[in-house]
């Protein structure tokens, strides 16, 4: 009866140090186990001032846009790219595209399926390419508005901050760039001009950034850049 006990007890530890050599092996290895974390997709608005007071300024380049929407795409985040000219008070929809990122990696597959993987990765691009040629078409014909008289910067954050309040986009990273001298200047329903520029209506949930902004009130906007290459650099950095 004790043999059986020493054996049965030597049997046990036999089984746990064989245990315990098969975890520092790497299979029970927590900590080398890699962890892969989905990053957000990703929401970024870019509002152009219209208005003849910021004509001195150079004309927004919609290849910009472009550049914006191939971070996108390169970053595997994805996401949506809005486009809004400021200057009247309008109902005008801002223009929008949804950027499908470039996250299949065929090299992780099995051969027999790398061809298939392929195929697919050729149609999303031929796909992505089409709808945001059609975005930056549209792009190109708003540059083409006349310029304004009034600059509705208020109208613009209160429109913004309705965008990126929808439940569609609550789980996104959100960034915001304004190319204007945020000088807020419209006529108002008495007649007179009103140039009281409404820092609260600006979009809480965003990273927000400014380029040629001349007003004395900043609204405590995080970032100023010189052009807009600026930011997309920076946009580039965080993503």
């Amino acid at each position: 009866m004790n043999k059986f006990n020493f054996q049965s007890v030597y049997s046990m530890r036999l089984f746990f140090l064989l245990l315990i050599i098969l975890c520092l092996g790497s299979k029970c290895n927590n900590t080398e186990k890699k962890i892969l974390v989905r990053k957000k997709p990703v929401l970024v608005i870019v509002g152009v001032d219209n208005s003849k007071s910021f004509d001195r300024y150079s004309k927004f380049d919609v290849d910009n846009l472009s550049k914006i929407c191939e971070e996108l795409v390169k970053s595997r985040r994805g996401g949506t790219v809005v486009f809004k000219l400021i200057g009247a008070p309008d109902v005008r929809e801002e223009l929008k595209v949804e950027v499908i990122s470039d996250s299949l990696n065929c090299g992780d597959l099995p051969a027999s399926k790398r061809l298939e993987c392929k195929r697919n990765k050729q149609k999303i691009k031929a796909q992505r390419e089409e709808i945001l040629d059609d975005f930056l078409r549209s792009c190109r014909n708003e540059m083409l508005r006349s310029l304004e008289s009034d600059t509705d910067i208020n109208g613009f954050f209160k429109r913004m901050s309705l965008l990126t309040s929808q439940i569609n986009y609550r789980d996104y990273e959100k960034f915001m760039f304004i190319y204007s001298d945020g000088l807020h200047d419209v006529t108002s329903k008495n007649g007179q001009r009103d140039k009281k520029l409404d820092c609260t209506l600006l979009p809480a949930n965003c990273v927000n950034s400014v380029c040629g902004w001349t007003e004395k009130i900043d609204c405590s906007i995080q970032y100023k850049f010189t052009t807009p290459g600026g930011f997309i650099d920076f946009l580039t950095k965080e993503l």
